[in-house]
């Protein structure tokens, strides 16, 4: 319990906690919650072990704008390849209940402040591809990514749904109920709260 007693320490007054227990049929629903590793992936642009990773790959170009220029920016990120983890993300809350995002139906997003990532002598050979089918302008090759691990907190709103799931309550006990996010046209945004959002050049130069 102490995990489930330190999430509801950082959680509990600033905002009020969703009960899932009562949750019978799909309702739209705004979650907080913590990552919760079932499995362990590895992100091929930096190597970091974690649960779910999410990463662009693209380069950074001087703007021509006089306006932009005016106010400080002189220069952009321009994504042209997309990396993420291909697995569902599974989301402890705070009264103990786990859901399910199911994969390539979410985007996770990070603060626009980004902390200096790993930095490699060479594109790593498992990049090679993309960066060869990038449609590029021949600027900085670089990557921003956010790698979700263990206990890191999430925020997300949409539908959820009970489901029943293989577990038992006891040996003759009814199914576990668990609970997943349903599937929308349009993903759902996973906002990370505390996972850093990591950019740097792809190779130094």
């Amino acid at each position: 319990m102490g995990f489930l007693d330190a999430l509801r320490r950082i959680l509990f007054g600033a905002r009020e906690l969703a009960t899932l227990g009562d949750v019978s049929a799909p309702r739209e629903i705004a979650l907080t919650g913590a990552v919760v590793a079932n499995v362990t992936v590895t992100s091929p642009v930096s190597g970091l072990r974690c649960a779910y990773y999410h990463a662009e790959i693209g380069e950074t170009v001087e703007l021509c704008s006089a306006e932009t220029r005016t106010r400080g920016e002189r220069h952009t990120f321009r994504p042209f390849a997309e990396l993420k983890s291909p697995s569902d993300l599974v989301v402890a809350t705070a009264d103990g209940q786990r859901v399910v995002l199911p994969g390539g139906f979410f985007l996770v997003r990070g603060s626009d402040s980004a902390r200096r990532g790993r930095r490699f002598a060479r594109i790593p050979e498992g990049l090679s591809a993309v960066v060869e089918g990038g449609s590029r302008d021949e600027g900085a090759l670089g990557y921003r990514e956010i790698a979700l691990r263990a206990g890191d907190l999430v925020r997300f709103t949409g539908t959820i749904e009970p489901v029943m799931s293989e577990a038992r309550q006891g040996y003759r006990g009814p199914p576990r109920r668990a609970f997943r996010m349903r599937p929308e046209r349009e993903p759902i945004v996973v906002e990370a709260l505390s996972s850093p959002l990591y950019a740097s050049r792809l190779v130094l130069s």
